[in-house]
């Protein structure tokens, strides 16, 4: 025989807390703990976006100091680090096309060799962060993701045999 529970006992969670603030059943606590969870991954988003921005104004400005012939060992370690970071954090807030644009560029950092990378090759990849970010494409980005992946692997493709296809 299943007991039922006595209606006339508010059912709260363990979370005394949650209590006090008069949410009362268990069921209306985990729907205000879902919104306050979606706004803060809101709020993070939001965060994430800005602080790509300024990576990818930190990428054009590496990438214009590599093309001035500044240390390249340096700038291409710092490249590699900021462009590793949004391939991981693209994907967390859902833009798989930045990951997929950011892995691009850390392939072909992994892979120019001694002759050093192609500041042209690497522009491309900064303009297509750029392009991603400043129109907040999530996801994979439809046909203009589809544009933005086919236009960089024409320009490993240029690569020669530095970068993997």
């Amino acid at each position: 025989m299943t007991r039922k529970p006595d209606e006339s006992v508010p059912r709260c969670p363990p979370d005394a807390d949650t209590c006090r603030r008069g949410i009362g059943t268990f069921e209306a606590a985990q729907e205000l703990a879902i919104r306050e969870s979606e706004v803060r991954a809101a709020a993070m988003a939001e965060t994430f976006l800005t602080s790509a921005s300024h990576d990818a104004v930190r990428l054009a400005e590496l990438v214009d100091n590599l093309s001035a012939g500044g240390e390249q060992a340096a700038l291409v370690a710092e490249l590699q680090g900021i462009l590793h970071n949004l391939k991981g954090q693209g994907g967390t807030f859902g833009f798989e096309l930045l990951s997929a644009v950011a892995e691009s560029g850390c392939a072909y950092l992994r892979c120019t060799g001694a002759s050093g990378p192609d500041p042209v090759a690497l522009r491309h990849h900064v303009t297509a962060v750029e392009t991603i970010l400043s129109r907040r494409i999530k996801g994979t980005g439809g046909a203009l993701g589809e544009r933005l992946l086919a236009r960089l692997k024409t320009v490993r493709a240029g690569g020669g045999e530095r970068f993997p296809s």
